[in-house]
């Protein structure tokens, strides 16, 4: 049936048809091996939030302390800029 959709809706020409298909069938591939990869990485995710140490060697358990996580670094990030860019004003003063 696809042939004849190719051959006489889009009226590619028998080469034209095939490497068509073709590259149908590559695609159909390539999409097949990116939805099992999502799949894997999506499942590995998962298992590796628990696996996560942080400095204090408390684990994370959940996406949920995962982000708390990281909301304190982004805090701690920001004070230690506020800081940094304090001390750049009084070196450029002397």
């Amino acid at each position: 049936m696809e042939i004849k959709h190719l051959l006489y809706d889009e009226r590619l020409t028998v080469a034209g048809a095939k490497i068509r298909l073709q590259m149908m069938k590559k695609q159909a591939l390539t999409d097949k091996k990116a939805k099992k990869m999502t799949k894997n990485i999506n499942s590995n995710q998962e298992s590796e939030l628990t696996v996560v140490k942080t400095g204090n060697d408390k684990s994370i358990e959940s996406l949920g302390d995962f982000k708390e996580l990281l909301f304190d670094i982004r805090k701690e990030l920001q004070a230690l800029r506020s800081r940094l860019e304090g001390q750049s004003s009084i070196v450029g003063v002397l």
